[in-house]
């Protein structure tokens, strides 16, 4: 992420580009990621916290500007966007529960190795209609290929007033979540995302590791699908 008009840019603010270091010592032209759904040459400003998978597939990141997708709206809050080299598009992501596309802030964006998990740091309440608090910041994973989501710095006990804590996803440049989604990790200042919480007495950020509980594939089922449909609420029609 840079604020350098390398391509001209005049909107002085932070863009996302991508640079395929396979090509050197040839150097490559640098593909704006964080780019206006107007005209994919020209960056969209506003884009920061860009996270790439290690194929270079795709690339997360926040931005506040309304210019990546169509149908946007202009409301100076941060939002998850993924971009996809294979089609050179951009796609949003927004909190479920929010009352309208773009309302609740989503930053940080962590991608896995593979690419299929992200984690983000946003509030809970907009994601999970158990949670009460709604003030503070959550960490959330996120499945790329299932849009299924869940909740990682949650309040060791169960749902009650105040039961979420400030978290973020961890603010190293590694990876924060493992290729199969079933570990991730988050840092944050309270004791109480642990059933131990007296151990911790520190006041002090901490780095937590949470394990995860989401189905792996829930569209997919049994058999071959040529004359029944998928059992209960999976996805699939006969054939």
């Amino acid at each position: 992420s840079t604020s350098t008009n390398i391509l001209g840019e005049q909107n002085l603010s932070p863009d996302v580009f991508y640079v395929d270091l396979s090509q050197l010592p040839v150097i490559p032209a640098p593909i704006p990621v964080s780019s206006a759904w107007q005209n994919r040459s020209l960056p969209a400003g506003g884009a920061v916290w860009a996270s790439i998978s290690g194929d270079g597939e795709r690339v997360a990141f926040s931005s506040s500007s309304s210019q990546h997708v169509p149908g946007d709206i202009e409301d100076q809050r941060d939002d998850l966007f993924v971009w996809e080299k294979s089609t050179q598009s951009v796609r949003k992501i927004s909190a479920p529960l929010a009352p309208q596309v773009g309302y609740a802030p989503v930053m940080l964006p962590k991608i896995s190795f593979n690419g299929r998990w992200v984690t983000v740091t946003s509030r809970a309440f907009w994601w999970d209609s158990s949670v009460t608090d709604r003030e503070e910041n959550d960490t959330i994973l996120l499945d790329l290929e299932t849009d299924r989501y869940e909740v990682l710095s949650r309040f060791f006990g169960g749902g009650a007033s105040g039961d979420e804590a400030v978290a973020t996803t961890t603010l190293n440049p590694g990876k924060s979540v493992s290729d199969d989604g079933r570990i991730a990790l988050f840092e944050t200042e309270t004791n109480r995302v642990i059933w131990n919480y007296g151990s911790d007495q520190n006041g002090k950020k901490d780095v937590f590791l949470s394990s995860c509980s989401m189905p792996d594939h829930p569209s997919v089922c049994a058999g071959d699908g040529s004359t029944t449909a998928c059992p209960t609420s999976s996805f699939g029609t006969p054939g």
